[in-house]
């Protein structure tokens, strides 16, 4: 179901989203409804990244004081 919704936003603000949405062949109320929806989507997945952070730890193939990335360097021949 559809419903209005009324907001607070600055003049040129508008412009600029009713010129985006012309310029992408949709409409301001299309646009923000795919913003939320994708701003959901992330929070999703930042909710699971966050529930597994800390259980690699980067130094995992680092031999002992070398940092991970010097290490990557090392392994793959990065200059």
């Amino acid at each position: 179901m559809k419903s209005k919704l009324t907001l607070s936003i600055e003049g040129n603000v508008i412009q600029e989203a009713k010129e985006l949405a012309k310029e992408n062949d949709t409409t301001v109320s299309q646009m923000f409804t795919d913003f939320v929806q994708s701003q959901k989507k992330m929070q999703k997945k930042l909710t699971a990244l966050n529930k597994i952070s800390g259980l690699i730890t980067t130094n995992l193939a680092a031999e002992d004081g070398e940092d991970y990335g010097d290490h990557l360097h090392k392994k793959h021949g990065w200059e």
